[in-house]
């Protein structure tokens, strides 16, 4: 696996917190809204979101503790 530049890494970084704090909330927000009328997907996407957020926070964590 190819290692990471200084600046790579923080752009990587930017990716992880964006996720953590916009598309994660986002997708869960999205997904709690459909649930009443299509409870599968609605499911689905509070699922993803949730998984989204804990993913990309460990993975920020991991870098950030190796830096």
């Amino acid at each position: 696996m190819k290692r990471l530049t200084i600046n790579e890494t923080a752009k990587a970084q930017g990716v992880r917190i964006a996720d953590v704090v916009l598309i994660g909330p986002l997708m869960i927000w999205g997904g709690t809204r459909a649930l009443p009328e299509r409870p599968w997907p609605g499911l689905a996407l509070t699922l993803l979101g949730l998984a989204t957020m804990s993913y990309n926070a460990v993975n920020y964590q991991r870098v950030r503790g190796t830096q």
